[in-house]
């Protein structure tokens, strides 16, 4: 991740490509609520979703991990460290450069978080092929990868339009961070460590990853309205 961090900064400074500001400045003045938004955002969503998971009888939800695995609230402290490191980095190649770089090229309505969401996309799927146990893709999909796959890059393009929009109306990364950080300490140990156990292909309607229905209508919902906002504002 490093190294795509590094291109992302060198080519920002060595080509004049218009992509203007990176975006790094916190910015937290006068945009207290777009960071309280991006805070709370996930678990809001998160329990929306398991709430009608376990209502309709699709899921199970117990706050008592799996055998040898820590607690919830343990694993997200233990994981926020990490995460938020490495969602600097992330936030910035594909909201600080990418985004500004999409931006710069007058592509026409949602194409610019279109292709940066592709791109983001394509960038996770290492992580579901290499370095993923194949035990902890079960517990995330069982859609086998010829579903899972357009699936979730419609998911994460819809993101990228809420995250990209976040960025463009604070003018910062660091709304996108708080999001990003959040969402990911909460769903891996949901799925990974047992809490939420979802039966058949309910992930796919239910779930809180970017491949699920529910995901999709939320964060790309959300997204829609923030252009429509930009787009009436200017």
């Amino acid at each position: 991740m490093l190294a795509p961090a590094l291109t992302a900064l060198a080519l920002h400074f060595l080509s004049k490509d218009g992509a203007g500001q990176l975006g790094l400045t916190l910015r937290f003045a006068g945009h207290v609520r777009w960071f309280a938004f991006a805070l709370a955002l996930f678990p809001v969503a998160a329990a929306l979703c398991v709430a009608i998971a376990t209502a309709t009888g699709a899921a199970t939800f117990s706050l008592a991990p799996s055998p040898g695995k820590p607690a919830l609230a343990e694993a997200i402290v233990a994981a926020l460290g990490f995460l938020l490191i490495k969602n600097m980095l992330e936030e910035f190649i594909f909201r600080g450069y990418a985004t500004s770089t999409a931006m710069a090229l007058g592509l026409p309505g949602l194409a610019p978080h279109a292709l940066v969401g592709l791109l983001w996309g394509l960038w996770h799927l290492p992580l579901y092929l290499v370095w993923m146990r194949p035990a902890d893709f079960d517990a995330t999909t069982s859609l086998p990868w010829p579903w899972f796959l357009p699936a979730f890059l419609v998911g994460i393009v819809a993101l990228a339009v809420l995250y990209g929009e976040l960025r463009l109306r604070t003018g910062s990364i660091w709304p996108g961070v708080a999001l990003h950080t959040v969402s990911n300490a909460l769903s891996t140990p949901l799925l990974l460590h047992g809490h939420l156990r979802l039966e058949g292909h309910a992930d796919a309607w239910f779930g809180i990853a970017p491949h699920a229905i529910t995901s999709m209508v939320i964060f790309g919902g959300l997204g829609l309205h923030l252009y429509r906002r930009r787009i009436a504002e200017r």
